[in-house]
């Protein structure tokens, strides 16, 4: 059996490792994206100095984190050239002025938006679906969005609705 307190000892290296990243993140000392990179480096000391990642461990997990990065990046390239060729034939505008005349207002669009959405959900990863939607719904939404519900609203979203 293992001595009393090593599994406290084990746990000590994650929880001071948090702490950095969290407290880094929290006091404004890293941006969100800084924070991950100190955790991701944290993380490769703690595994190098356990011993617990081998030189071949490290090799592989470089090749499968190069393998998820083009992945994301084959996407957004493709979600820029589907913007652009959006934006080239005009539908979204086209969309904004029959959703105009349909008289469905706000409630309306963001009722058929959330259908969409759900039904987009079961085949799609969320942020396929941010990139093929948002190039669509923005122009739509943008005109149907009224400023006295939306004064609620965060300001963040307030302004990418109405403000643009």
């Amino acid at each position: 059996p293992e001595p009393p307190g090593s599994a406290l000892l084990n746990f000590l290296p994650i929880l001071a490792l948090s702490a950095l990243v969290l407290g880094g993140l929290m006091l404004g000392f890293f941006t969100p994206t800084e924070a991950g990179a100190v955790g991701a480096a944290g993380a490769l000391a703690i595994a190098l100095l356990r011993r617990s990642l081998s030189w071949a461990g490290l090799w592989h997990v470089l090749v499968e984190t190069g393998h998820v990065s083009a992945s994301i990046l084959f996407l957004i390239i493709a979600a820029s050239a589907v913007s652009r060729m959006l934006t080239l034939t005009e539908l979204p505008q086209e969309m904004a002025t029959f959703l105009g005349q349909t008289g469905l207002g706000l409630a309306g669009f963001l009722g058929a938006y959330v259908l969409l959405l759900l039904l987009l959900g079961t085949m799609l990863d969320s942020t396929s679906i941010m990139l093929i939607v948002l190039p669509l719904a923005l122009p739509v939404a943008r005109p149907a969005a009224c400023t006295a519900p939306c004064a609620a609203m965060p300001r963040p979203i307030r302004r990418l609705l109405i403000e643009g």
